[in-house]
């Protein structure tokens, strides 16, 4: 017969590697990974046109393009310096217009903006269209936002960032 004394050895010696494990894992910041998520309902256009429709936005169809804007909450949970992917879930009507999206800063100063290359959308509904270049982001300081050129009848349905 096993004394307890031994039974008590033996489970410490068998739980001792999946503690090792579970202590590297938690010290390697995978519990850290933060995300955002903003329904296009929250994004405004350049003008009057374009309407906000439940959780999304949607243009008029009076056949024009529009330029919508969409802020990035940047504070201390998640700066936007700190993102890595940005997806958009948008629809592009099957027409020739063109429409894209570019992650942009507006200068804290009120001087101006700039915009990373622009990403283009095919044809159709898009659940996960990544927008690839968010070089912009890097300047915390300054104000980021989501810029699209949408033409009539296109829809942004929301945005997906994480680190």
């Amino acid at each position: 017969m096993i004394s307890s004394r031994r039974v008590r050895s033996l489970m410490l010696w068998a739980l001792l590697p999946s503690a090792m494990v579970a202590s590297t894992l938690g010290a390697s910041g995978i519990a850290d990974a933060k995300d955002r998520r903003l329904n296009g309902g929250t994004c405004e256009a350049g003008d009057d046109e374009t309407d906000r429709w439940n959780s999304g936005l949607y243009q008029n169809f009076d056949g024009n393009d529009q330029d919508v804007y969409c802020n990035i909450p940047n504070d201390s949970y998640f700066r936007q310096s700190e993102a890595v992917d940005l997806r958009v879930g948008a629809h592009k009507p099957n027409t020739n217009a063109a429409m894209y999206a570019r992650a942009c800063i507006q200068f804290y100063n009120g001087s101006g903006s700039a915009c990373g290359a622009a990403t283009h959308f095919g044809a159709g509904t898009s659940p996960s269209q990544s927008i690839s270049d968010l070089s912009q982001w890097a300047f915390f300081w300054h104000g980021g936002y989501v810029s699209f050129r949408l033409p009539d009848n296109a829809y942004i349905f929301n945005m997906y960032w994480h680190d």
